[in-house]
């Protein structure tokens, strides 16, 4: 079994993130000071102890998720056997952070309009296409050029599970076919990544930081809002419950294995009826 060293090496040459990178430290360092072995009885054992320690499902969800890391870091499958409370979604804080219709639009339209053509600003547009489709942030680190056929119609990547996805294009294709054009005639790029960025007169996959710092950059000229990128893709969820996508349709837009998580949609489009409600109705203010 690896050490944390080992492990924390293999965290980098994958370029996790420092908040996971230390969350997987704290929640490993766990494991490792009760349990000695990967096998079935030291995970379970690991989830029992959680329970009885009384941590919050979302906490528990995490540590499972960081020893199924590290388990696939050693090669082995790990996935306990015990049931453990469903990881709590923070409904109020996702709901504030959703953009309103004409919002999300304008927003979208400033970015995507602006004369900055140069290869960075073609990268940032693209950035922002795919955000607009509801793709995560892992999603657009890890598409490649063949991922982006414009042929056919249609974007093929790797879900955060790794599942295989296909996804329609049905908007914004003089766009991606620009960015796709200045990203294939850089034919010195030596990395198969659609979103690259430049490091020592070298082109690299983009890592977080440098995917957070374009998107807060390209951000900031259009509004003084705080918006996180996973809000485009929760107000893109929303937008189509809205507007009366059946659910399933949904649940496919957004690559959710199990419509348990395209659930979540259904609960803030509801929100958003409600706010409406005390908002605008005549009997809205009275208590």
């Amino acid at each position: 079994m690896l050490s944390w060293h080992e492990y924390h090496k293999y965290l980098k040459g994958k370029q996790a993130e420092e908040d996971t990178i230390t969350n997987r430290k704290v929640d490993i360092s766990q494991f490792l000071t009760s349990f000695s072995t990967l096998e079935q009885q030291d995970v379970d054992g690991f989830v029992k102890m959680l329970l009885e320690k009384d941590y919050k499902g979302t906490t528990i969800q995490r540590k499972i998720s960081s020893l199924r890391d590290f388990g696939k870091a050693n090669g082995v499958n790990v996935i306990p056997t015990v049931s453990v409370p469903p990881a709590e979604r923070n409904l109020a804080k996702i709901h504030e952070n959703l953009m309103e219709e004409g919002e999300y639009r304008e927003y979208l339209d400033k970015i995507l309009t602006d004369e900055d053509n140069s290869f960075e600003g073609l990268r940032a547009k693209m950035i922002f296409v795919m955000l607009a489709y509801g793709f995560r942030r892992i999603g657009i680190i890890n598409i490649t050029v063949g991922g982006v056929d414009l042929k056919s119609g249609k974007f093929h990547f790797l879900t955060k599970k790794d599942r295989f996805r296909v996804l329609p294009i049905v908007f914004y294709k003089d766009i991606i076919k620009e960015y796709l054009q200045a990203r294939i005639s850089r034919d010195y790029i030596n990395v198969n990544n659609l979103i690259v960025y430049s490091y020592r007169n070298e082109y690299k996959q983009i890592r977080p930081r440098e995917f957070y710092d374009i998107y807060y950059t390209t951000l900031a000229k259009v509004t003084d809002r705080e918006i996180n990128p996973h809000a485009w893709r929760h107000t893109f969820g929303t937008r189509l419950v809205d507007n009366g996508m059946d659910l399933d349709e949904v649940r496919d837009a957004m690559g959710h294995a199990s419509i348990n998580s395209t659930e979540l949609y259904v609960h803030l489009s509801g929100e958003r009826i409600r706010d409406g409600l005390q908002k605008f109705h005549p009997s809205g203010h009275k208590k």
